[in-house]
């Protein structure tokens, strides 16, 4: 019995192949068929592990749909990898510079996608921007290792009077670049002690 121009090992029954129905039911639903290629559906989780042992164990590529979990799974030859990853989120993921605290963090990673959100507060001395909008490059927070960017990316910080440019690099630091307001060159302008400088970034992860 020949098998089909895919490569992918189904039997397909020829006119020369003695008739033979249950050679031929089984080669389109057995388990060298189609129903071990097709989304297989289930009730549970339980009612699949119960369904697919024996003869009939999973193999590398199988994927099933689980009624009860409402979830899209397929096997990679060892274990289940459901393709809907669950939401990742952390409230401690950041750790503030010196000079600065910690006042607030949430992230949240959707597969690769992730969604950071940081406020710290200015504990030091005024760091004033001058009448281009220029300061010295300032390290305010750096990201734990699960929420880092996978190259060096920029974003806007902001703190109700004014807003800048940071970075985030690979190592999770994130550095005020820039900082400026409707009245450059004053002295109330820059990260000023006491006011909270807030980042809100998304971005894809590779790995």
């Amino acid at each position: 019995m020949p098998t089909d121009p895919y490569g992918q090992g189904i039997a397909v029954t020829a006119l020369t192949d003695a008739p033979d129905a249950s050679a031929l039911a089984a080669a389109l639903a057995g388990l060298s068929g189609l129903t071990p290629r097709t989304v297989m559906r289930f009730a549970s989780a339980s009612a699949r592990s119960a369904a697919l042992t024996g003869a009939t164990a999973p193999v590398a590529g199988m994927t099933t749909w689980l009624t009860a979990e409402k979830r899209l799974d397929c096997y990679d030859g060892s274990a289940w990898v459901s393709q809907v990853p669950d939401l990742v989120t952390s409230t401690s993921g950041a750790t503030a510079a010196s000079g600065f605290s910690l006042i607030s963090f949430s992230a949240y990673k959707d597969g690769r996608s992730v969604l950071v959100n940081l406020t710290v507060a200015r504990t030091g001395a005024a760091i004033n921007s001058d009448d281009q909008g220029n300061i010295a490059d300032t390290d305010i927070a750096t990201l734990l290792a699960a929420w880092r960017p996978p190259e060096l990316i920029f974003g806007s910080v902001g703190d109700g009077f004014g807003q800048g440019e940071c970075s985030i690099s690979t190592a999770g630091l994130i550095t005020v670049r820039a900082w400026s307001s409707n009245g450059p060159g004053s002295s109330t302008v820059g990260l000023i002690a006491g006011r909270n400088i807030r980042l809100t970034k998304s971005f894809i992860q590779t790995t």
